[in-house]
């Protein structure tokens, strides 16, 4: 299978080598990395296929996470779609939609737009953050134990 000038793999496995790839993908690619300082926690939250506003969808969260007193929280949401971000929101907190005692409940999230973020990291690519493979919709950056959240 040959790889362009840019080093992109078909689109499709069994593609036959061909050189075409989705705009989103290249785009996504060709986008500077976000690198997100220590002082900035985030949890990037993968949009849906139809990119909706991330405080409309409910998102599992760990209980510990989604307490905005916990110092290990997260203190902005970042909106990721296809590994790009959209969006930048300073968390205010996040409602619970279910039972406060049920293990999976989810939560919305309560924030504004941060624009001083947005405009340092939006239309920055986190595939680094994110890893190859089957993409999770929630990933912590800079919470918790820090050794974790290197980008690789």
């Amino acid at each position: 299978m040959a790889n362009d000038a840019l080093g992109l793999t078909p689109a499709r496995p069994g593609d036959g080598g061909g050189q075409r790839v989705g705009a989103d993908r290249l785009a996504s690619v060709l986008a500077r990395p976000a690198r997100f300082k220590r002082s900035h926690p985030v949890v990037l939250l993968r949009l849906g296929a139809d990119g909706d506003d991330p405080r409309t969808q409910r998102w599992r969260i760990g209980r510990r996470w989604a307490d905005p007193t916990d110092l290990r929280a997260p203190r902005w949401a970042v909106a990721v779609d296809d590994d790009l971000v959209t969006a930048v929101y300073r968390i205010e907190g996040w409602d619970p939609t279910g039972a406060p005692t049920d293990p999976a409940t989810r939560y919305t999230l309560r924030g504004e737009p941060d624009p001083e973020l947005e405009k340092r990291y939006r239309g920055r690519s986190v595939a680094a953050y994110r890893g190859a493979g089957a993409q999770p919709p929630v990933t912590y950056v800079w919470c918790g134990p820090h050794w974790v959240n290197r980008p690789r």
